[in-house]
This record gives structure tokens, C-alpha cells and sequence, in this order.
């Protein structure tokens, strides 16, 4: 039997769902078939050693390059486009199997020079014309739902297939810090609204501020704690934001943690909601992750996040309407609708852990 050797491209300042799923596929796909190859991108040794996720499993080889690649840097591309070139110059591909909407682009100019299989993975909505050229080249696009596929343009109907992400965890390795322990158990019996993602623009964190200002208002039992990854620059707007908007009372910053830090830590609070104020999101890792912790979760009712959330595990709304939206969380805390009955769970199981996922990426590989 020949064994296809598989090629995942990662950049490693991005600590979203694309490093997650990836993780999930290198682990659960037919190792006598498929020899996984890991290309992990890092320009500071701090994005290499986070991601300890990668190191769990032996089946694997790990290849680290060290590039100062910028999005906004010409130069930088140019430099990382010739350091892949060397690298594949020593190395043989049957499929490149991309997570990253960035490296994209890259990996379909080397596929005209090295002549492996592309695949895209497409977990983002960036629908213009740059993206013509590696989805003319691709195999195959696979998207992580239905809005993803029907936002980019039709012509390349023919190579999309819709794959939900298969949602594992990797928090059995976390050691939580003693002071977030003591923190969480000073603040037990407040009212938790849990913010998990990053923080730029399209994730809407100022709405989350302004929400649990405007909640502050109702009852000052309130408590926002907020999960993410950022640099510095962001890291400050936030805390000015906090500052201006006079909530830090209310507010606890929890940022460049590992993955999923968050579940256990929160896992012993009991009134406790998701806050997703994300527009467009392409699907919402972060609700299905709260929902199977049995979290009730409110949504912005837009994106991908209509393709998760019903009644029975949460609310879709406007969350731009902050007066409106801090009503409602006020009225489901109130009435106690944020609790999940653990037999409402096995849809979204369904959904979202079905080990036929492995198979049917297995499928498209041995299918180009």
C-alpha cells in the first residue's frame, strides 16, 4: 500500500481554529495511509513554544521555519515564498493540505513549481478576487459551513465541500495559574458573561464592554471575563477602553493563555452565559465549545452562528443593540434559562463530533 505523505502549512501567530482543526486531523486520520508532515511558520520563539497542542502526538514530524513574515509586508512574502521554496526543495509532497487563508496564496504559486495536490481549507470570508488564483489551482476547497461556501463566488461550486469542524479539546494538559483559582473563587456567585475570541474589529470587543457597562447598570453582581490572544497594541486599546467606559470593577482580562484555558477554569461556576458579539463570523468554534459545557450562549444572529445555536441552547440576536441585548442576558439570568440539559446535546454531537469527519477528509485524499 502507498503511503501518501500529507503537508499542513501553520502559521503559528494565529492561535484560532484553523491550529485547532488541524490538530484534530493530524491525530485521527489513518496513520497507515497518510504520513503527516507539520510545516510550523514562527517569527518569535514564543509563537513556537506556545503551541505545545502540536507536541502531544509522535505520529507526526514537525518542521519549523523561521521567517519575519508581516500580512502587510511585500518584502517579508517574498522572503518567505523563497524560504518555502528551499524547503520543499528537500522535501516531497503528495497533498498540501492548507488551514491558513494567508498562506494560500503561496502554496498555490509552489504548486506550480512542485506539482503536489492542494487542498483548501477555507474558515474565512474573504470573498475577492485574490483568492481566484489558489481555488483555480486547488483540488479541492473544503468549508467549514454553509455560509462560508455560499459567501465565496459560485464559479468554484464544483471543488466546495461543506465539512463542519470536528471540535476536540485540549485542555486535559492545562495547569491553571493559583491566582485565576483564588480569582474565580472570590467571584463565584456573580453573574459570569464569558467573551472567548480575539479582539479585532469584526469580533466586536467594544460591544461586549459597552454590554457589560449597560448590565452594570441593572446589577453590579455582573462579571465579564474575557479570553483571547493579542499583542500589546490591542491588549492596551482594551484596557483603555475599560478604563473609559469605568467597568475594570467588572472586568477581568485573561489574554495569550493556552487553548481553551478557559473551560477549566469556569467549569465550577454556575451562573454563567457565552457572549458572541462577532458579525459574520464563518462558523463560531467558541459556541459549540460553551455548549458542550453545557453554557447557554447568546450570539450575534449573523454568519456561521446561525448554523449552530437554536433554543435549546441559546439566543440569536442583534448584538449591536446594546440596551436591547443587555435586557435580554438580564432576563435569561433572571428566569434561569442558562442552563443545557445534557440530553439536548447529542445534535450538536452529531454535528460536530462525528468520527465520520476523519473519513470524509480521508476520502478527498485518496479521491485526487
Amino acid at each position: 500500500m502507498t503511503v501518501k505523505n500529507i503537508l499542513f502549512p501553520l502559521l503559528a501567530s494565529n492561535k484560532g481554529g484553523n491550529i485547532l482543526s488541524a490538530a484534530s486531523i493530524c491525530n485521527n486520520i489513518n496513520k497507515k495511509k497518510y504520513k503527516i508532515h507539520i510545516l510550523l511558520i514562527f517569527n518569535k520563539r514564543e509563537e513556537k513554544k506556545n503551541l505545545l497542542l502540536l507536541k502531544n502526538s509522535n505520529s507526526y514530524a514537525i518542521n519549523y521555519l523561521k521567517s519575519k513574515y508581516k500580512k502587510n509586508s511585500l518584502y517579508s512574502k517574498i522572503i518567505l515564498f523563497f524560504q518555502l521554496i528551499c524547503f520543499f526543495f528537500s522535501k516531497k509532497f503528495d497533498i498540501v493540505h492548507t488551514n491558513d487563508g494567508s498562506l494560500n496564496f503561496f502554496f498555490s504559486l509552489l504548486n506550480l513549481i512542485f506539482k503536489f495536490n492542494l487542498i483548501i481549507h477555507l474558515r474565512n470570508t474573504d470573498n475577492s478576487r485574490r483568492n481566484y488564483i489558489p481555488f483555480a489551482i486547488s483540488k479541492k476547497i473544503i468549508c467549514i459551513s454553509n455560509f462560508v461556501k455560499n459567501i465565496n463566488s459560485n464559479i468554484f461550486n464544483n471543488k466546495k465541500v461543506v465539512l463542519y469542524n470536528y471540535v476536540d479539546f485540549f485542555y486535559k494538559n492545562v495547569k491553571l495559574r493559583e491566582k485565576h483559582k483564588i480569582l474565580l473563587n472570590k467571584n463565584k456567585k456573580k453573574k459570569i458573561i464569558l467573551y472567548v475570541s480575539n479582539i479585532h474589529e469584526r469580533k466586536k470587543p467594544i460591544n461586549f464592554l459597552k454590554i457589560i457597562k449597560e448590565l452594570t447598570k441593572i446589577d453590579k453582581n455582573y462579571l465579564g471575563l474575557m479570553f483571547f490572544q493579542s499583542n500589546k497594541i490591542e491588549y492596551a486599546k482594551i484596557k483603555n477602553y475599560i478604563k473609559k467606559y469605568n467597568i475594570s470593577k467588572n472586568i477581568y482580562l485573561f489574554y495569550n493563555l493556552p487553548a481553551h484555558y478557559w473551560i477549566p477554569l469556569i467549569k465550577k461556576v454556575n451562573k454563567i452565559i457565552l457572549l458572541a458579539t462577532s458579525i459574520n463570523e464563518p462558523l463560531g468554534r467558541n459556541l459549540i465549545e460553551a455548549i458542550f459545557n453545557n453554557i447557554f450562549v447568546i450570539a450575534n444572529n449573523s454568519g456561521g452562528h446561525k448554523e449552530i445555536i437554536n433554543n435549546k441552547f441559546g439566543i440569536l440576536t442583534d448584538t449591536n443593540k446594546i440596551k436591547k441585548i443587555s435586557i435580554t442576558i438580564h432576563k435569561v439570568f433572571k428566569n434561569k434559562k442558562y442552563f443545557i440539559k445534557n440530553k439536548d446535546l447529542s445534535s450538536i454531537k452529531k454535528k460536530f463530533q462525528n468520527k465520520n469527519y476523519f473519513k470524509k477528509i480521508e476520502n478527498i485524499y485518496s479521491n485526487i
